[in-house]
């Protein structure tokens, strides 16, 4: 059976875990080895003892945990301070790396074709757009950065933009975002604040080193007349310790980073062809990076910490076997291309992509499909549903849809998305009942009243540009907002939320359209600590009984014409459940309390669940929704507002692309 999304997300925390314990480990022998030499140097020294007793009884136990503690503590605040530097999140690294956020309004063609590409692999996903940057390196490279599938950000070297085609680009694009979905990327910035301890720590070994070699380098006398030269040459040997262990401590940690590392490799390059359906995009795009990858290397003294996350390997000479950070290039070509002859293509820059348009709309009438037939219709929500919520990645269907989607959505929204007064009129938008004219006006006044006139007055354009719109296609819209609203300042971001109650309940109501929009758009605006704390906790599906009772008790009454049917939705999901639910009881809860505001409650809690079990209760989920023979709007849009509060990707419904 294929490994699922979660599969993939609960091997990284295994994965995780061993590679803390090997830290560990690493930390313990290094912490070990730094204490006893410095206690039979000292010992053997004659610092604590001359009366010829043996070396082994020299051993001062004071000197072992005074060179332990403070080994132990240089590696323990060294680690702990680059953890919180990379708690940031990932516009740290990319700062780290001179690396620029591509300006959304961008005239270079290049840059419009990556934010397109990105965006619509973010789509096919289900996952909020990621931050886009260039490196302006030479090198032919690119990497993604963060510490969840909803804050992340992917990096491209000036080199690989100007070398690779659309198609070369969407494989290394689609390749990055395989690391994104299995968990890659909060592993690999674990394991860079783990190994800047021992990196610190060899480093002061040898300015220890450096220090005793130049106070005076020969034995002397103290003023009393006792000869100093004994302690000279203890601390020249602490500090020589302090290197070699430090040293070697952090060899072992840079083999354990390159094992993991080489392993992801394979899986993202296999991923890549997967969510394309084209192999020879991807591993063009390896064939331009040159025999050994030559030319992938990077300048930046940062590349090195980093050169794990790379797509290809930018470290400054060849390395193969332990410290290897990535499989040698034939090996990953031949994964792709068993027929591969062996030869490479010149990295030449490729031909610019046409100048994208830039008036008010792509086109004024939107491509419409002709009719679905019902059980058509129906497995093609549902392939889509179940392969962005379980396959570790979009199917092949879903990119060329997710493509095709936002090839025909207006200039005047993607150009408003990726801004950020544009991002929050977007949402402001997306909100408007334009069904409903009182309502509307309601809606108007409230913006009016938070906002800015100017920000009325883009609102007011969006609705007009956008008026035949389906709601189906609004919500990839959003996702395609969150970057820009990822970046909004504090102030801000409180007048936006503000805002968005506002107009939600203007009608004194929430409809499950409006609940998804709503968990998508405050889960963009959270602050770092917040999705911290969030990502923190996790718990078992038996603290979570009445959570998971409501939230399968909601489902099953959205398309529900009959207290029956909504029996009937409840018990497909129990079945689904079976055998998996740890022991709590399913019961249909009573139509009073499946209230939205409940529903809220219950996902906050449920978000914590472990990715097996989250899983579990996301087939349930999808079963309640689809028992009746079909999706309609209000069911996706549920089954959608469930997934974003728990943070799973699911694509959007493409059956009105």
């Amino acid at each position: 059976m294929p490994k699922t999304f979660f599969d993939h997300q609960q091997e990284a925390r295994i994965r995780s875990r061993w590679a803390v314990f090997g830290f560990i480990l690493t930390v313990f022998l290094t912490v070990l080895s730094v204490a006893l030499i410095s206690a039979g140097l000292m010992g053997a020294l004659g610092e604590y003892s001359s009366d010829g007793q043996e070396l082994v009884t020299r051993y001062q136990w004071d000197v072992i945990f005074g060179a332990a503690g403070f080994t132990l503590v240089i590696v323990l605040m060294a680690s702990l301070f680059r953890h919180v530097q990379m708690q940031a999140g990932p516009d740290h690294v990319m700062n780290a790396m001179d690396g620029k956020r591509v300006n959304p309004e961008s005239g270079n063609p290049r840059e419009r074709q990556l934010l397109n590409i990105v965006e619509e692999m973010a789509i096919a996903s289900g996952l909020p757009v990621p931050d886009v940057y260039i490196v302006d390196e030479p090198g032919i490279n690119a990497f993604a950065v963060g510490l969840s599938t909803d804050r992340a950000a992917v990096g491209v070297t000036r080199g690989a933009l100007e070398t690779f085609t659309r198609d070369e680009m969407q494989g290394v694009i689609a390749h990055e975002f395989s690391h994104i979905l299995n968990g890659d990327m909060r592993l690999n910035t674990r394991l860079i604040a783990m190994l800047a301890g021992l990196f610190i720590l060899s480093e002061l070994g040898m300015v220890l080193f450096r220090i005793a070699l130049h106070s005076g380098g020969g034995r002397r006398r103290s003023r009393s007349g006792k000869d100093n030269g004994g302690g000279t040459l203890v601390f020249l040997g602490f500090g020589l310790a302090v290197w070699v262990c430090g040293s070697i401590g952090l060899l072992m940690g840079r083999i354990l980073q390159a094992s993991m590392s080489r392993q992801r490799e394979f899986l993202a390059d296999a991923s890549a062809v997967q969510f394309t359906r084209n192999p020879d995009g991807i591993a063009n795009a390896l064939r331009k990076l040159g025999k050994g990858s030559r030319k992938a290397k990077l300048q930046h003294e940062e590349s090195l910490e980093l050169a794990h996350m790379m797509f290809g390997s930018a470290k400054p000479m060849s390395l193969s076997g332990l410290m290897a950070t990535h499989p040698p290039l034939d090996q990953r070509i031949k994964q792709i291309q068993p027929g591969w002859d062996g030869s490479f293509l010149a990295a030449t820059p490729a031909s610019p992509p046409p100048i994208p348009k830039n008036n008010a709309d792509k086109t004024s009438k939107r491509i419409i499909p002709p009719p679905i037939p019902r059980q058509a219709a129906r497995a093609i929500a549902l392939g889509a549903m179940q392969s962005g919520m379980g396959a570790p990645g979009p199917a092949p269907e879903a990119v060329e849809a997710a493509h095709t989607l936002h090839e025909t959505l207006p200039d005047s929204a993607l150009q408003a998305a990726r801004t950020p007064d544009g991002a929050r009129a977007l949402v402001y938008r997306l909100l408007l009942q334009s069904d409903q004219p009182d309502v509307n006006g309601e809606q108007e006044k409230a913006v009016q009243r938070h906002e800015s006139p100017e920000m009325l007055q883009t609102l007011l354009r969006l609705h007009t540009a956008t008026a035949d719109l389906p709601e189906a296609d609004r919500l990839p819209l959003l996702d395609i907002a969150v970057p820009a609203l990822r970046h909004l300042d504090a102030d801000t971001k409180a007048v936006f939320k503000t805002t968005l109650e506002a107009l939600i309940r203007a009608d004194g109501k929430v409809s499950l359209y409006e609940y998804a929009v709503r968990r998508v758009a405050l889960r963009a605006v959270e602050s770092e600590a917040e999705a911290k704390a969030r990502l923190k906790k996790r718990i078992h599906i038996r603290e979570a009984g009445n959570e998971v009772n409501l939230l399968l008790s909601v489902l099953a009454h959205v398309g529900a014409e009959s207290e029956e049917e909504a029996e009937a939705s409840f018990d497909a999901a129990r079945q689904t459940l079976l055998g998996h639910h740890g022991g709590i009881t399913l019961t249909l809860q009573p139509r009073e309390g499946r209230t939205l505001a409940a529903l809220n409650e219950a996902c906050e809690k449920l978000a914590a669940l472990y990715p097996a079990f989250q899983q579990r209760v996301m087939n349930a989920a999808l079963a309640a929704v689809a028992n009746n023979g079909q999706i309609n709007t209000d069911e996706f849009n549920a089954f959608r507002a469930a997934a974003a509060a728990l943070n799973v990707p699911v694509p959007p419904d493409f059956r009105s692309a």
